[in-house]
């Protein structure tokens, strides 16, 4: 079934690849109006600001990409946050996604502004690239954009996308991690290795580890079945080319994310709160430690 939509593509030539992308630009403007009407409009027309359950937003996310923005106009790198918790790090707090490419739209527009275009940009992203990995697999444009609505319209990523920016900014490259999978298996240009390092890396640049743990696992089991099935049919040469260029993936994700992972890391380990550190005692509060009366 691949190799038949393959096929068909390549006669389809440039006229294929210019409905596509057409496809995509509708889907980034459904994602605009989506956006406008069941997200703002639906919230009694109130503009984007502080309200009642959006704390992780307006407490933590706006007044981090606020600091960053202003050292780096400043010319400055955004090392240290005063205004957040009497002082918080900035770089090396992964959560603050101060390397996050994306961010840097909060350069030229205000805070909010920006929060709500970056907001826009990755909801076009999620149907855009899950649009990309139907078509992978070989399904019909209308099925393919049915798949990039329903994953951008998702509950996770639709309340991500008014509560907390890096888990929508993370959970996004999922479908493009799982596209250039799927192109490196059948038989993808190693460019496809670059795409698969970038979808990795973004998400933790992005600064939600959660969501990158569990996009990792699933291209990791979508990667393996797929080896799995090469390798019940004895094709061997072609599973060390498969596995070649995962590995070249796997250490772009690793040097791309790096800039952000290592002070993290180090940030990490200057805490009392390392894995382990702490008995289940210690875990649970005083106030739940005393019974109730």
């Amino acid at each position: 079934m691949r190799a038949l939509d393959r096929h068909r593509r390549g006669q389809s030539g440039g006229l294929g690849r210019l409905v596509d992308l057409a496809s995509v630009v509708a889907l980034g403007l459904g994602a605009l109006v989506f956006w406008h009407q069941r997200i703002l409009a639906t919230a009694a027309g109130e503009p984007f600001e502080p309200q009642a359950g959006m704390g992780d937003l307006f407490t933590y996310s706006a007044p981090m990409l606020a600091s960053a923005a202003d050292a780096v106009r400043s010319g400055a790198l955004p090392l240290w946050n005063p205004f957040v918790a009497n002082g918080h790090p900035q770089l090396a707090s992964v959560a603050g996604g101060a390397l996050y490419p994306f961010h840097a739209i909060a350069l030229l527009l205000p805070t909010l502004v920006a929060l709500e275009v970056i907001a826009i940009i990755h909801l076009a992203l999620a149907a855009g690239f899950s649009f990309g990995f139907g078509r992978a697999l070989g399904l019909g444009r209308i099925p393919a954009m049915g798949a990039g609505i329903a994953y951008a319209s998702s509950g996770f990523v639709v309340g991500q996308a008014t509560w907390f920016p890096p888990a929508l900014e993370a959970c996004v490259w999922l479908p493009l991690a799982l596209w250039c999978v799927e192109r490196i298996v059948t038989g993808g240009r190693p460019a496809w290795s670059v795409g698969l390092g970038l979808a990795m890396a973004m998400p933790i640049l992005a600064g939600w580890l959660q969501s990158w743990l569990y996009a990792a696992f699933a291209v990791g089991l979508y990667a393996g079945a797929s080896l799995v099935a090469l390798a019940r049919r004895r094709r061997w040469l072609e599973c060390r080319r498969i596995v070649m260029q995962l590995a070249l993936g796997a250490l772009l994700a690793a040097c791309f994310a790096a800039p952000q992972l290592l002070p993290g890391i180090e940030l990490r380990g200057l805490t009392g709160y390392m894995p382990g550190g702490l008995s289940a005692r210690e875990l649970i509060s005083p106030h739940e430690q005393c019974p109730h009366p």
